[in-house]
């Protein structure tokens, strides 16, 4: 191409040739990063740790989360090879999963590794300082052998440790590390599954947000149910003033007014909603209550998981762990080949029915649901500093829970 003209022409005209294509190969990239849930995958710089502190997606809490579902993975093997579990019985999947938190697992560590060990390197990382983390992790661990009778046993069984994805958590499966168990060395014949949620310094349980398609309901319960249309295209209205507040102010904190302009007005219109999903009167049809049954099951394993799980949560306040066991579906502390754990955690009845909805008294931003022996409560704040479609969520807390669900504190020391 023959650039004519005088000079500042010719800038002007290189300036704005910018090639179709090439505009295409950006625009697809930068779609890639503004819609990925997870952007680690696609992470591809020298430095891919200076990348994620950069985007404000994967906060800190995040990092810390999944460092110490990495000390887990790694304690829980540590204690596995001290009950006699030699490692060619024991497989760790060194997938994308495992590599995301064990990078997290790095960039909390207060120690620099020196890069010229390359022992070390090869190790994966097993021999890591004795931090928070690790004491953290290694007090579940213990706890987590003597209560399971299978992973004390003599009789030669094999296992395979590894991180669950993110994504795992949409469908309904809160676990972070699952540890399944073979009765052979191929892995053909699973016998056991023993899964674990991994919880920094806090209790919640979940924590949905609101999306650009508000249907809730078919995001909660695998596309079973779906919000009425009242309620979507109330959803709508108040998704078009965040876009319009959105192009007025830079940030949350500068919109004094937006607990009455959108955190209750949101409240309410989940309050009814779940209301009509998930309660009955006696004279309605039976095929509305069952709806109702089949609703308030899928949205109480959306929230608390599809799959038996413990629940460890670090809690660097008082050097201690939580373990709450899940035992929904009894799959928690069976006996094994004549061991047995006479504390075993009973199983744990599901809810059937929602009792109540209502807006937490005084509040403008949180609703309480009373389940048959649960309640939770579910605060909607801003995730995200700026203002978007998609920064405001749910955090989701355990306010009354069965008898049946004995949570066991274990200090560090």
């Amino acid at each position: 191409m023959e650039f004519c003209g005088d000079l500042d022409s010719k800038y002007k005209q290189i300036g704005n040739a910018v090639p179709v294509r090439l505009a295409e190969a950006i625009a697809e990239e930068v779609y890639k990063i503004l819609t990925a849930e997870d952007l680690r995958p696609l992470l591809n710089m020298e430095n891919p740790e200076a990348e994620i502190k950069v985007d404000r997606r994967i906060t800190n809490t995040v990092i810390t989360g999944k460092a110490f579902e990495y000390a887990t993975l790694v304690e829980l093997y540590r204690e596995l090879k001290n009950n006699n579990w030699g490692s060619e019985r024991i497989e760790i999947v060194k997938d994308k999963n495992y590599k995301n938190i064990e990078r997290a697992y790095q960039m909390t560590e207060e120690s620099e590794e020196d890069p010229d060990d390359e022992d070390r390197m090869e190790m994966i990382h097993l021999e890591t300082s004795s931090n928070k983390y690790n004491r953290a992790a290694r007090a579940a661990a213990r706890y987590l052998c003597r209560v399971e009778p299978i992973l004390t046993s003599h009789d030669p069984v094999y296992g395979v440790l590894k991180a669950m994805p993110d994504r795992a958590g949409v469908k309904g499966d809160v676990r972070d590390i699952d540890f399944a168990i073979y009765q052979d060395k191929l892995h053909t014949k699973q016998i056991s599954d023993i899964g674990i949620s991994c919880i920094n310094n806090h209790e919640a349980v979940k924590h949905p947000r609101i999306t650009e398609e508000p249907d809730f309901a078919k995001e909660w319960t695998n596309g079973r149910f779906h919000c009425s249309q009242d309620f979507l295209d109330s959803m709508e209205e108040i998704l078009l003033k965040i876009d319009e507040y959105a192009g007025k102010y830079e940030k949350w904190s500068c919109v004094e007014e937006k607990m009455d302009i959108f955190y209750a007005p949101i409240i309410k219109l989940f309050v009814k909603e779940i209301k009509e999903l998930g309660m009955a009167n006696s004279d309605d049809s039976i095929e509305k209550q069952k709806n109702v049954k089949d609703f308030t099951q899928l949205f109480f394993e959306y929230m608390f998981g599809t799959q038996d799980f413990y629940k460890f949560i670090k809690d660097d306040s008082s050097e201690s762990t939580k373990v709450y066991p899940y035992n929904m579906h009894g799959t928690l502390m069976r006996p094994y080949k004549g061991e047995k754990n006479n504390r075993a955690v009973k199983m744990i009845t599901m809810p059937e029915e929602i009792v109540e909805v209502r807006i937490k008294p005084n509040s403008k931003t949180t609703m309480e649901i009373y389940f048959d022996k649960w309640i939770i409560t579910m605060r909607l704040h801003n995730a995200d500093t700026k203002i978007t479609r998609t920064s405001l969520k749910f955090d989701v807390q355990i306010k009354a829970q069965p008898r049946k669900v004995m949570g066991n504190v274990l200090p560090w020391d």
